[in-house]
């Protein structure tokens, strides 16, 4: 079985960007920097590890950077919480509108002209419903 430095090194001649600007593969990386972050991880030195992967050491290092600020804004698990599960509450429904408890007096002129004087307010919207 092939070292896992010689084939991502493989993998990143083949997928070297004809351009700087065009960037490497997401994906390509994100397994590199997880192989460095490994490797740095047990005490090897960025130089050797770079060497080993093809890549310049301070673009390595940027991506193992890159990888552990990714994980740092990953969001984490909770706690489990227990959860009930039931019926929805019933939605109120507003209080039906009442008249005005004061004695009002409306004068309602329809757009025909006619002229009712004297009405509750429910009976002015009625008739001015009926007369248009």
């Amino acid at each position: 079985m092939d070292d896992p430095a010689t084939t991502l090194r493989e993998l990143l001649q083949q997928q070297r960007p004809r351009t700087a600007s065009l960037g490497w593969p997401a994906t390509l990386r994100a397994r590199v920097a997880r192989h460095a972050a490994t490797r740095r991880a047990r005490g090897e030195r960025w130089a050797a590890i770079s060497r080993s992967l093809g890549v310049n050491r301070t673009t390595v290092r940027s991506w193992v950077e890159a990888l552990d600020e990714a994980l740092d804004e990953a969001p984490t698990v909770g706690a489990m919480v227990p959860v009930i599960v039931g019926e929805p509450p019933a939605v109120l429904a507003p209080p039906p509108a009442t008249e005005p408890t004061v004695d009002a007096k409306v004068v309602l002129v329809s757009p025909r002209g006619f002229r009712l004087e004297g009405l509750s307010v429910s009976a002015a919207v009625s008739a001015l419903e009926r007369l248009g």
